[in-house]
């Protein structure tokens, strides 16, 4: 039942060797971890696929970046400094296959949605 500040101050001890699952605890004291409020929701991004393109539309914000992701996290398409509210990409020539959607609007908001390439 001690609590030690791990930012101010190193911690030292002594144990009898073994496993112990319920020696230590974490408290979080700050609220640098909330999750802050926001008007941001999914519904107010469309990303749609038309043809080989890619479409983003935003209902109250411009976008900042799209990157489109494979499954595998490897990025095949980055634009940044959009700053409009609609975008369409170039051709995108890919196998058939699902596409992870990242968009970062103005306001540092981020969205991810999956798009079927086929």
């Amino acid at each position: 039942n001690t609590y030690y500040d791990l930012k101010a101050q190193s911690v030292t001890f002594n144990s009898a060797s073994g496993t112990f699952n319920n020696r230590f605890e974490l408290h979080y004291t700050s609220n640098l971890l909330s999750n802050h409020a926001t008007d941001f929701t999914s519904n107010d991004v469309q990303i749609i696929k038309k043809d080989k393109h890619i479409a983003v539309k935003t209902a109250n914000a411009s976008i900042a970046t799209v990157q489109v992701f494979d499954l595998l996290g490897k990025t095949i398409y980055t634009v940044n400094k959009i700053n409009s509210s609609d975008f369409i990409s170039t051709d995108i020539n890919i196998a058939p296959q699902i596409l992870l959607v990242k968009v970062t609007l103005d306001n540092n908001e981020v969205l991810t949605k999956k798009v079927l390439m086929n």
